[in-house]
Parts: C-alpha cells; sequence; structure tokens
C-alpha cells in the first residue's frame, strides 16, 4: 500500500517539491487540501481522516508546536528567497520569488517571549552590516531594532532531514 502524504496549504506543491515526496515516499498518494485551518485540532482531525503516513502542513507556529506537542512531527518545506524572476525560482507570492530547497522534519517548536518595550528608534547609519550597525549602536549606547530583536525574541524550528515521524 502506498504512503498517503497529506498537503495542507493554500499553495499547490512546487515540481520541485512533488519530486522530493516522490524520492522520500516512491509511489505515494498526495492528498492536496487547501481549506484553512481554525485549530491545531482542525489539522489532527484532517490528518486522521485522511490516513496520512506523513504530513506537509503550511500553518502559524502555535498550531505547528501543538501539533509536535501531540506527537505529531510535519515536514516543513525550506525555501530561499531568489532574485524576482530568476530561472531557479519555482514560486512566486506577493511579488517574491523562492526555489524550494528541502523537506525537513520539524522536531520542536520553541518561542520566547518577553513583555513588550519601545525599540529604539532605527540607526541612521546607512549601508552598515548587521555587525558595524551593532558595533555603531554600542559605541552609540543604543540598541538597533534587529539587536535588540535577535537577543529578546527566539523562534526556532528543530528540523531533522528525512526522518519518518
Amino acid at each position: 500500500m502506498p504512503a498517503i502524504i497529506l498537503w495542507l496549504s493554500r499553495h499547490t506543491p512546487t515540481p520541485a517539491q512533488r519530486a522530493e515526496l516522490e524520492r522520500l515516499y516512491p509511489g505515494h498518494e498526495l492528498k492536496i487540501d487547501k481549506r484553512s485551518f481554525d485549530s491545531a485540532d482542525d489539522i489532527v482531525a484532517r490528518v486522521a481522516k485522511s490516513g496520512a503516513t506523513d504530513i506537509v502542513v503550511v500553518a502559524p507556529l502555535s498550531f505547528v508546536r501543538e501539533l509536535v506537542r501531540r506527537g505529531l512531527h510535519p515536514l516543513w518545506a525550506e525555501m530561499r528567497q531568489v532574485t524576482r524572476g530568476s530561472p531557479s525560482a519555482d514560486s512566486h507570492h506577493n511579488g517574491r520569488s523562492y526555489r524550494f530547497i528541502r523537506f525537513n522534519r520539524i522536531r520542536s517548536v520553541e518561542v520566547k517571549l518577553e513583555p513588550a518595550a519601545p525599540l529604539p528608534p532605527p540607526s541612521t547609519t546607512p549601508n552598515l552590516s548587521p555587525q558595524q550597525a551593532k558595533s555603531v549602536a554600542g559605541e552609540q549606547g543604543l540598541t538597533s531594532p534587529s539587536a535588540q530583536l535577535e537577543s529578546t525574541t527566539t523562534t526556532t524550528l528543530i528540523c531533522t532531514k528525512g526522518e519518518p515521524r
């Protein structure tokens, strides 16, 4: 019996994504569900109803975190933004172009938060690398918005390549 892959995303899989799923699961059946979902419960119900062997999901981090807590470890399509109109692009959304890199398996989702505080004004020094901007900001006794975000908020998707769930 072939593997059943449930694709939960409003975006259809690209040819490169389909080819990678075929490499991972030769002869699989791909079920595409483009309907929006209300909660992790909704996703779990769809997975159970479909009889899926594996799932690809594009969902809010809170939903994905809940799926992982329940023992589901979906595949995540790693995409890289490329120059608009690039021949290496296999997907276009909201005026941006992307290239599929690989599927990763989501093993954990961690979001660290702290109470909100105003960010300092952006640095007025143009065209600096992030490291240079941090250095200039440090000399001025400021933290750049990106440096403050890096130090206060962490979003981590821990993925492993191609492991079965």
